[in-house]
């Protein structure tokens, strides 16, 4: 990884990526509704959500699928996982309005983070610059991954024009990192 924010498409072969969405795009998919997007504190709309992976625990049943299919998105980047925090799914749909939600850090150790495109959106992720100004806005684009050092702030958006937004949200340590300075 050379840039602290990585850009790939096509990460993962297409029978694993229709594998994924024949898993995820069903209405029988267990969705978790939520009050908030990314942060408990801050009411920035709300959101959808399905955790695979939390605290060392697979809590999905699907949670091996996805775990293989982001391992196999990481091996485009190069990249071997030394720790796995978190596996989350983030469902966001359009609420005919437009907005941009609050710019955060998925956790404050150190770690990278794959946010993982499951359908083509609108709803762009932004990434910030230290003064909190846009360094990167991203379109949501199916079977796209975006890499980056987890103390990068990012968010999501509202799609407007699309009826939903799809991504897997996985918090790791990469293996050989130097995380001194983080």
């Amino acid at each position: 990884m050379t840039d602290l924010i990585e850009i790939k498409d096509d990460l993962v072969s297409p029978s694993l990526f229709n594998k994924l969405k024949g898993i995820i795009e069903p209405p029988t998919f267990p969705w978790y509704w939520s009050s908030t997007t990314a942060s408990e504190t801050y009411n920035d709309g709300y959101s959808f959500s399905h955790l695979s992976y939390v605290d060392g625990q697979a809590v999905s049943q699907h949670n091996d699928l996805f775990h293989d299919a982001m391992l196999n998105a990481l091996d485009k980047f190069d990249v071997k996982v030394e720790s796995w925090y978190r596996t989350r799914l983030g469902l966001i749909t359009n609420q005919n309005k437009e907005l941009i939600h609050k710019s955060h850090v998925d956790q404050d150790t150190a770690h990278h983070t794959l946010l993982f495109y499951i359908i083509d959106s609108d709803g762009d992720t932004y990434m910030y610059n230290k003064d909190d100004s846009i360094a990167k806005q991203i379109t949501p684009k199916a079977n796209r991954g975006v890499l980056f050092l987890g103390n990068i702030k990012h968010s999501s958006s509202l799609p407007l024009i699309n009826d939903r937004r799809i991504a897997i949200n996985v918090n790791f340590k990469i293996k050989g990192y130097d995380y001194n300075g983080y």
